[in-house]
């Protein structure tokens, strides 16, 4: 029998290190780490998230009556279920982009009369657009008329007044209705129907001295 003699070739030592133990983290460990990388700094994320939610709140409690109050009086015949309806789509509008909205209520309430303006001015039945819209008289007409006196009764007055409303242009009765039932400002005003301030007031100028002229007729 022979025996081969087979020498292993040789290795050059290789300086290793120990091996650092392996931690295993715990339960209580992962669940730390994973709410480290994903939940946001608490003092920044929730104020961007929640507070834009909470001024639009706040906004449809204050300014969704006026909302369908405009509307409401827009639509003629009247027609509660279709001025439910467009309400419900301006503030979905709004919602939409609640984090952009002005930070004054009373620009919020004319961009709101604006988009409401719009939706009933593209609701014809026809399917073309108006250029003006009729406002319904109410009982919010009689705040910017004389108070009744001796000679002159409060029933005298909401005849003369609903009898005159009537013989307006539909532009003219929006104008007037703006100032008066919607308390905007001209420059408000003026972005609703989408002119200048100074247009409006010439506009609004115009239609007082038409609605005088009728009330005196």
């Amino acid at each position: 029998m022979v025996t081969l003699l087979i020498e292993e070739p040789s290795v050059e030592p290789v300086e290793t290190t120990a091996p650092r133990p392996v931690h295993w983290p715990s339960v209580e460990e992962r669940h730390s780490a994973r709410l480290e990388t994903t939940a946001p700094p608490p003092s920044v994320e929730p104020v961007e998230t929640t507070a834009p939610t909470a001024r639009f709140d706040a906004i449809y409690r204050q300014v969704h009556p006026e909302v369908l109050r405009f509307i409401a009086r827009r639509l003629i015949p009247p027609d509660f279920a279709l001025a439910e309806e467009i309400a419900h789509d301006t503030f979905t509008k709004a919602w939409l982009r609640r984090e952009s909205l002005p930070s004054d209520i009373s620009e919020v309430r004319a961009w709101l009369f604006t988009v409401a303006r719009n939706a009933l001015l593209n609701s014809n039945e026809r399917g073309h657009r108006k250029r003006e819209l009729g406002v319904r008289i109410s009982d919010e007409a009689f705040g910017f008329i004389p108070a009744p006196t001796d000679e002159i009764s409060s029933a005298t007055i909401r005849l003369d007044l609903a009898s005159a409303w009537i013989h307006l242009s539909p532009g003219e009765q929006e104008v007037i209705a703006l100032a008066y039932w919607e308390n905007l400002t001209s420059a408000e005003a003026g972005k609703v129907l989408n002119i200048t301030d100074k247009a409006y007031r010439k506009r609004l100028h115009q239609a007082r001295t038409h609605l005088k002229r009728l009330l005196e007729a």
